[in-house]
């Protein structure tokens, strides 16, 4: 019996050895036995990884004692990206093209023990950094030459006023004598923060009236336009009143003060080294801190649009800044903050809690309330990702990858398992770093505890949850992913430690179109332009490396680097050179329903499959552990012999196998060409006097 069997939707990703027998599960039939260095695509194919551009050594090299680790931070800004390189005690920016930005250093006090805790939160041309080791600073760029550490300090920006003068006069006053205390605030034009009260003055006198008052003045400060004056009732300075246009003067004629208004009070609670944050983040125009070690389950929040400023009066003002504690069954930290909305999402080592406002759509500092909403609890280590509209975190123990979302039927954020049809890609590794490639194909990668990458492409609303696996000749310590320069796609950034050195390195944008000789699919590579070249220089980073070369979108027979350089055997105007790496698919084999059962377990054989490719040059097909079959990858020197990039074609492989339980096929991309396939049907023929199973 034969029968043909179309599989056009390939992107359900590699699936853990516990489904290999899920034969009725969607995922196994979109699934892949093995997808090493290939992409599932949300539209239904799996298209080869680019390669990996070479942008030059790390400021820390391997080895070198308290020089020893790097760390990329994405600087996203109005179309102005940069990505900066972090090493001990020192920084540098990079433009998205991989050059460095002349004069883009800058100093930091953060040593190789630091940097793998730093967290960062941006706002405009600042990011904000904490650490649990240090003060909570920023890192600012007032030009691509002048990038600045500074720490903060949570002090007004707007210089307080001096103590004032008072005097008393008018007639008819009150029975008796009073002592009466004043203290001035000034308001600043730009932005309207109020600084810190100006040292109290008192004044005794005879009781005042309507017409007998206290004059209360003080020296103008520069550019300030208004000031408020605040008066002292049963120990609590409440406000009285007001001055513009730079008025250095107000007569207090018996004003009752009100002690619903009161001078802002100065807040630095992380001066210790026990009190430093280690979490930052933004939660409705404040900048957010959270988890000290003495206050592990604290968070703060700045005053609104005022992110240096923790300053908050008694009672407090809507705008004030906030500081609130979770009250746990047991004691656990915050290990990571992400606002959502009117919300504030928090990721403890116990579970996941949601800040909110107690009434209204607003954050303020005596309306707010925790709520738990689920007990899974995180991994140390590692801050939650911001993905496909949703927040991911890993479980805490590791090996699962959580996404948590609204859930409007239980009216709470719900953790859903990423990972579990896909266990085996995190067993026994830890996710050392992650990030968010929203364009073109909507992926998470993460770099890996082994020196590998795994990558999910996740599309949520069209139920697209593929992982894949990613190898180089290499070990892949951090990955992290910035807008290229015009917006139009997002880049991966990687530090890979390659021949005892540790590279920075940017993942080629996809390959697009028909021109070949665009196509990059080497590692840790090069490109070259000119015209007539034949000796081919700069490549020092790869010395003694055998590499792959593509030369006017021919394959050429591969080189070993010498001195710096390889030749070519023929001149070429375009050349990519680098490392090679192998791409593997093995789809599932199809176990499709018959009549009398379905066609799992049963002896079959793979009689003829047909691969629809889409800008392919370079395919073979294996089946089991033999090569079946070899499709435009043969080294072949004139480029006129090298057919055109497949554009939407279909192609036959010769299988010729015979009878087995387990058709499975690999497809294999090993050349510096670009390979995607949409689609593959089988014919498969089971063999006769064998009935199918129940299942």
């Amino acid at each position: 019996m034969a029968f043909h069997v179309l599989q056009n939707v390939l992107n359900g990703g590699e699936i853990s050895p516990e489904m290999h027998a899920r034969f009725d599960q969607p995922r196994y039939q979109t699934g892949a036995y093995e997808m090493l260095n290939a992409v599932p695509m949300p539209q239904g194919g799996v298209t080869k990884r680019p390669g990996m551009i070479f942008c030059g050594f790390s400021l820390a090299q391997p080895g070198e004692e308290g020089n020893d680790k790097s760390l990329l931070a994405p600087f996203v800004y109005d179309g102005q990206h940069r990505m900066l390189e972090l090493a001990p005690g020192r920084g540098r920016a990079w433009y998205p093209n991989g050059a460095l930005v002349p004069g883009g250093e800058f100093a930091h006090p953060y040593s190789s023990e630091d940097l793998a805790g730093l967290r960062f939160a941006q706002s405009a041309d600042v990011i904000f950094v904490v650490s649990p080791r240090h003060r909570p600073a920023k890192i600012s760029r007032y030009g691509d030459d002048d990038w600045r550490y500074e720490i903060l300090s949570f002090t007004p920006k707007t210089p307080a006023p001096t103590a004032p003068t008072l005097a008393s006069g008018g007639n008819n006053a009150g029975t008796g004598n009073q002592t009466y205390s004043y203290k001035i605030v000034a308001v600043n034009p730009e932005n309207g923060e109020l600084s810190l009260p100006s040292p109290a003055k008192d004044i005794s006198c005879p009781s005042l009236s309507l017409t007998y008052y206290v004059t209360v003045s003080w020296p103008a400060l520069p550019d300030i336009q208004e000031y408020r004056i605040y008066k002292k009732k049963s120990g609590v300075y409440g406000f009285v009143g007001r001055t513009v246009d730079g008025a250095t003067s107000f007569q207090d004629a018996n004003v009752a003060p009100d002690l619903g208004d009161t001078p802002p009070g100065e807040k630095t609670p992380f001066e210790a080294e026990d009190e430093y944050p280690a979490v930052a983040y933004f939660i409705q125009q404040r900048l957010g801190f959270a988890a000290t070690v003495a206050r592990p389950l604290t968070i703060w929040a700045s005053q609104s649009a005022n992110f240096e400023n923790l300053a908050a009066s008694q009672p407090p003002r809507d705008d004030d800044g906030i500081e609130a504690t979770i009250a746990g069954e047991r004691q656990t930290r915050i290990l990571w903050c992400a606002g959502e909305g009117k919300h504030l999402v928090i990721g403890t080592a116990g579970g996941e809690w949601l800040l909110s406002p107690g009434a209204g759509n607003v954050i303020t500092p005596s309306s707010h309330g925790f709520n738990p909403q689920s007990h899974v609890g995180s991994q140390p280590g590692l801050g939650a990702l911001r993905a496909a509209d949703g927040i991911l975190f890993v479980q805490r123990g590791g090996g699962k990858v959580r996404m948590l979302n609204y859930s409007y039927d239980e009216d709470k954020f719900k953790p859903k398992d990423l990972s579990i049809l896909a266990s085996h890609i995190l067993d026994g590794k830890r996710i050392t770093s992650w990030a968010w490639q929203l364009v073109p194909h909507g992926i998470v990668w993460a770099s890996l505890s082994d020196g590998t990458i795994a990558a999910l492409t996740l599309l949520v609303e069209h139920d697209v949850i593929g992982w894949h696996r990613h190898e180089t000749d290499g070990f892949v310590e951090q990955v992290e992913v910035l807008p290229s320069g015009g917006g139009e796609f997002d880049l991966l950034w990687l530090i890979v430690r390659r021949n005892g050195k540790r590279h920075v390195e940017i993942m080629s944008p996809y390959f697009a179109g028909a021109d070949r000789e665009t196509a990059f699919f080497a590692d840790c590579g090069l490109s070259f332009y000119d015209s007539g070249l034949t000796r081919l220089d700069g490549l020092d980073h790869l010395e003694g490396q055998t590499v792959h070369i593509l030369a006017d979108g021919a394959v050429h027979p591969p080189r070993r680097v010498q001195a710096g350089r390889i030749i070519l055997d023929y001149p070429a105007s375009v050349a990519h050179v680098g490392l090679p790496y192998t791409m593997r698919v093995s789809p599932t084999t199809p176990a499709p329903q018959l009549e009398d059962g379905s066609s799992a377990g049963r002896v079959k054989k793979v009689s003829s499959v047909k691969a629809f490719l889409y800008q392919t040059l370079g395919l073979a097909a294996q089946a089991g552990a033999e090569n079946i079959d070899v499709i435009y990858n043969e080294f072949s020197t004139p480029v006129r012999d090298l057919p055109r990039c497949i554009e939407n074609g279909a192609v036959d492989i010769s299988v010729g196998r015979g009878w087995s339980d387990d058709a499975r096929l690999t497809l294999i991309s090993d050349t510096p060409t670009p390979c995607t396939i949409l689609a593959l049907v089988s014919t498969l023929e089971l063999s006769p006097g064998a009935k199918g199973h129940q299942l």
